[in-house]
């Protein structure tokens, strides 16, 4: 069962990983992308992201190697699903190509540096109490 913890940094990533949308339209438009795959990169490892980084939130400070099974498993998973969606934008060629990687590039940043940020305040709430 996920704590309030595990629920506020998903609701908070979920809420920091919406803000490239609003960009995302213009962006495409203006470098002449395909809208649906820049879409598709930045769900891709938006959702990839907020769950990698749900998992790594419930096993924090948790005895074992759950955190590094879930920084690793996080890290792979973010790795296949961008191989994958790259593989499939590649077939409908190369604008379909650029606009998954700046979508995907859009969905990552703003969940991993909120994602950093947390851990750097977990650790040091970590170090206070010691």
């Amino acid at each position: 069962m996920p704590g309030a913890e595990h629920k506020r940094f998903v609701f908070l990533a979920s809420l920091l990983s919406l803000a490239p949308m609003v960009c995302l339209p213009w962006a495409a438009g203006l470098l002449g992308a395909e809208l649906p795959w820049a879409i598709c990169g930045w769900l891709v490892l938006a959702v990839a992201g907020v769950v990698a980084g749900g998992w790594l939130v419930s096993c924090h400070g948790r005895q074992g190697n759950r955190f590094m099974g879930a920084l690793v498993g996080g890290m792979l998973g973010r790795m296949v699903l961008t191989v994958a969606g790259m593989g499939a934008a590649m077939t409908s060629g190369k604008p379909a190509m650029w606009a998954f990687a700046g979508g995907a590039v859009a969905g990552f940043l703003p969940v991993m540096v909120f994602e950093l940020i947390w851990f750097y305040r977990a650790s040091r709430k970590d170090a206070a109490r010691v």
